[in-house]
């Protein structure tokens, strides 16, 4: 069945609903047909229907009548990664900058008006460990590889971004005045990286500085994260001058590769 919504873009609901299976699956591990009907709030013809197409195409697996994702979403996740320039350009820099800062670094990417987290490496034991998975999308304004990215956007399209999200608060520390990240985006611009303070995680800081191609556009973002207790003025210089260095090699190896 096709929702044929005048306001809105046409969708089939029948894939609409094995995605919700899929995610719900993912979320829960492993369930029956019954426990997932509940869950979602479908009949349990209908959960079955999907689960034993999504079974014979691979994306499932069926043992003892229960269901869970298939490895198959492994090898899919690999090649839309590789895809990603920051990815395949930056992997081997934050590898780098981990073993250097000891700290945790993130590679990162604007997926439509989220921000999306590709790659992560912990530099020792001692790195933190946020709640920020791969894979897992964060509003723009409250993380520092977000902010980073919008600081090279034009005015407009970071006006698009804010328009369908708004501001939400994270914690007492996110930025919820436009006027207010507006100047803040005016001053990542100038300096060549951006600070998140507490604005996702309360104890949690980072800071991250993009990779840009000659023409303007950006590449992604690099960034590192660890205790906000530990990120004081001169741990913050200190940081940044690394992401930006990582940024730059990044960029060369893009430009060499084009």
């Amino acid at each position: 069945m096709v929702d044929s919504n005048a306001s809105s873009p046409r969708r089939i609901k029948a894939v609409q609903t094995s995605f919700r299976i899929v995610e719900e699956l993912v979320e829960c591990e492993e369930a029956g047909v019954t426990e997932l009907a509940d869950r979602l709030n479908l009949s349990k013809g209908t959960v079955h229907t999907h689960l034993s197409s999504l079974d014979n195409e691979g994306y499932v697996v069926k043992r003892g009548g229960r269901y869970r994702p298939s490895l198959r979403y492994l090898r899919i996740g690999d090649r839309i990664r590789e895809s990603f320039d920051i990815y395949k350009h930056g992997r081997n820099p934050a590898n780098r900058l981990a073993e250097e800062c000891g700290e945790l670094v993130y590679l990162a990417v604007k997926q439509g008006t989220l921000v999306c987290f590709l790659y992560a490496v912990r530099g020792s034991d001692n790195a933190i460990q946020t709640a920020t998975q791969l894979g897992r999308t964060r509003y723009f304004h409250t993380t520092a590889a977000g902010k980073s990215m919008m600081a090279h956007m034009s005015e407009t399209a970071v006006e698009e971004i804010l328009n369908v999200h708004g501001l939400p608060r994270k914690t007492d520390f996110t930025v919820t005045d436009r006027h207010v990240l507006f100047e803040e985006l005016e001053a990542i611009r100038s300096q060549g990286y951006a600070v998140n303070a507490q604005e996702q995680h309360l104890g949690a800081a980072t800071v991250a500085s993009s990779a840009l191609r000659p023409n303007g556009e950006v590449i992604g973002t690099i960034s590192i994260s660890g205790p906000a207790a530990k990120f004081d003025a001169e741990y913050v210089d200190e940081m940044a001058g690394l992401v930006k260095e990582a940024a730059n090699k990044i960029e060369i190896d893009v430009s060499n590769v084009a």
